[in-house]
């Protein structure tokens, strides 16, 4: 594909994970027993061939970079090009940049050394496996200024709903600060333009002082320039609260959910480890979970996410929660719609229970 990539590992807006993101970004969330959230746009992009993603990090990147590392596992390893993680330049007043247009001026030199056409901007957020060679084919035929991917769903806090008309062109727009119960064609935060356009976007940005490609540029400019949508129509989730972050894990049970993201030709890519079997005790007992390699299991398990090395001691129970890497929960303990972090600890006979839109959450590397 003639085209490279700007990933924003940050979403810019306030933050809803909680302890979650205290000292990681958004991409390098785990998720699913063996992934961080930035493997699945970055698979995305590997898959369709895009030969230069860099990745744009605000704070609190030493995790992410540790798990891109080189970029090897996804085929980025290069001497030319690649991946980059784009770090900030901190100025005298120790200011960061504080929205995407910010972080764009600041990546302007490296935009400025890619020889590809084309550009895709994304979030590395969203979770799903989508084909971006068809909407690249599509932004191709339309002679489209910018195209943007779209998907029917629940209007969430600051999601902007789209209106096209019988060619795809988007003729409105549609701002939402609060969330609803109703369905509308919600922007997933993936453009492609081209690299001339995407400049003059942030010259413009900086001289007026733009917040959002969404209110700023595209509702402002539907008129001025022929931008169209790409329907997604397979499953996708923004990550960007809690309750988004336990529900998309939650989904990941669902066998048409696995398929559709895991099993087809298009592959989800992260960082190999080499792990031993997971060992399942005598009397442990599983029902509809996840579990990852190098775990010891020796209690119960139900509708519940193991991340590897994880060891379940016999009399203990997990239900419907998130279990990170190297966690213990130990003989006597409980635990209910819990999301446990890196190396914590669920200690003898503590029963703990959340619920499914607000779990209880441990922090990382603590005993409860």
């Amino acid at each position: 594909m003639n085209a490279f990539c700007i990933l924003f590992s940050d979403t810019f807006n306030s933050d809803n994970l909680g302890e979650l993101t205290a000292k990681r970004n958004i991409a390098s969330m785990p998720f699913g027993g063996r992934y961080r959230l930035v493997d699945f746009m970055l698979s995305n992009l590997v898959n369709s061939f895009v030969p230069n993603v860099g990745v744009i990090a605000k704070d609190k990147y030493s995790s992410l970079a540790d798990h891109l590392s080189s970029g090897k596992d996804w085929g980025l390893n290069r001497k030319n090009g690649g991946i980059k993680i784009l770090t900030p330049y901190i100025t005298g007043n120790n200011i960061v940049y504080r929205n995407k247009f910010e972080a764009l001026c600041n990546a302007k030199d490296y935009i400025g050394h890619m020889l590809q056409e084309y550009c895709i901007i994304a979030d590395a957020n969203i979770i799903c496996n989508i084909d971006l060679d068809r909407v690249f084919d599509m932004h191709i035929e339309n002679d489209a200024d910018m195209t943007v991917i779209y998907t029917d769903t629940k209007i969430g806090t600051d999601d902007t709903e789209i209106f096209c008309n019988d060619e795809g062109k988007i003729i409105d727009a549609l701002y939402h600060s609060e969330s609803s119960e109703n369905q509308g064609n919600v922007i997933m935060k993936v453009y492609i333009l081209k690299k001339s356009l995407l400049n003059n976007i942030i010259d413009k940005g900086a001289t007026f002082g733009w917040n959002d490609i969404n209110k700023d540029f595209i509702a402002q400019n539907l008129n001025n320039y022929k931008i169209i949508g790409y329907k997604h129509n397979g499953y996708n989730k923004i990550i960007r609260s809690l309750k988004d972050f336990y529900q998309a894990n939650m989904d990941l049970l669902k066998s048409e959910v696995r398929k559709e993201l895991f099993e087809t030709e298009r592959k989800i890519f992260t960082q190999i480890k080499d792990s031993v079997p997971t060992f399942y005790g005598d009397k442990c007992h599983m029902k509809n979970s996840l579990i990852a390699d190098g775990c010891k299991i020796d209690g119960y398990v139900e509708n519940s996410i193991i991340f590897r090395d994880v060891k379940i001691e016999a009399g203990s129970w997990v239900k419907n929660s998130v279990i990170m890497k190297g966690c213990v929960v130990k003989s006597g303990a409980a635990a209910n719609f819990v999301v446990a972090d890196k190396n914590s600890v669920i200690t003898e006979n503590q029963v703990l229970v959340g619920s499914s839109t607000l779990p209880f959450v441990i922090k990382k590397g603590t005993a409860v």
